[in-house]
């Protein structure tokens, strides 16, 4: 899995195109998703666990494009953090734990459209730094 390759100038130009878009986007998410949570009248608990799952979506997407080309392994490592992190929304032990909860309260709803949107975008950031990095 590692990269033979020994080095290829522009290292920092690569890394930051990528990863200052992508933590723009990530942030505008979470702090939208916690906004709409507390205003349709959520507990602040709550309000905590929809930027949480929003955040999650986005930093998958993330992870995903920062993983390309995807082989099974990257496949299987991004399946195994989806689902671990379903277990700890899912199973009352780690949900307590950790205070996450997503329930059928309208901030889970709010947090996954928000973080979908934020996939969304990073999905297109992704195409349009591409270009940037290749020129």
């Amino acid at each position: 899995m590692p990269n033979t390759e020994r080095f290829r100038p522009g290292f920092f130009k690569r890394v930051l195109v990528f990863s200052a878009p992508a933590g723009a986007i990530a942030a505008l998410a979470a702090f939208t998703s916690y906004g709409l949570a507390l205003n349709l009248g959520e507990p602040l608990p709550s309000a905590q666990s929809a930027a949480t799952v929003t955040l999650f979506i986005v930093a998958t997407a993330v992870l995903v494009q920062s993983a390309r080309p995807l082989n099974l392994i990257r496949i299987g490592i991004v399946a195994l953090m989806i689902s671990l992190f379903l277990g700890v929304l899912f199973v009352p032990f780690f949900s307590k734990l950790f205070a996450l909860s997503l329930g059928p309260e309208r901030y889970s709803f709010v947090a996954i459209v928000v973080g979908l949107a934020g996939a969304g975008c990073i999905w297109v950031m992704t195409v349009i730094t591409d270009r940037w990095r290749r020129e």
